[in-house]
């Protein structure tokens, strides 16, 4: 009974170990997928900043129908919906900030 429950034991303290792993790597995956949305972001702003107001203003339009249309019901595509909402509004915000007089933006 004593070697039942020490292998037991011993099944738990691996799983144990096996589990906090892989919360380590999704934290891990977590701070990549941060960073990539803070690069794209930043990245499209900055091609956006080149166009017109008119043109600008499509762009988003077009872009936010586009993440809603491919958006199912279920929760996950709910949550990736308005990921990629909040990510519009960020590149949206970048490319609208101010330009300076020689014409570059702050």
């Amino acid at each position: 009974m004593i070697g039942m429950w020490r292998r037991r034991r011993s099944r738990l303290d691996a799983l144990a170990g096996r589990v906090e792993e892989l919360e380590h790597r999704l934290d891990r995956v977590a701070i990549r997928q941060c960073v990539s949305e803070v690069m794209l972001a930043t990245a499209v702003a900055f091609v956006l900043r080149a166009v017109g107001e008119d043109l600008l203003s499509r762009l988003m339009n077009e872009l936010r129908k586009n993440v809603s249309a491919t958006a199912s019901r279920q929760t996950v595509a709910l949550e990736m919906e308005e990921r990629a909402a909040q990510l519009l509004d960020q590149i949206e915000y970048f490319a609208r900030l101010p330009q300076t007089t020689d014409g570059t933006r702050h």
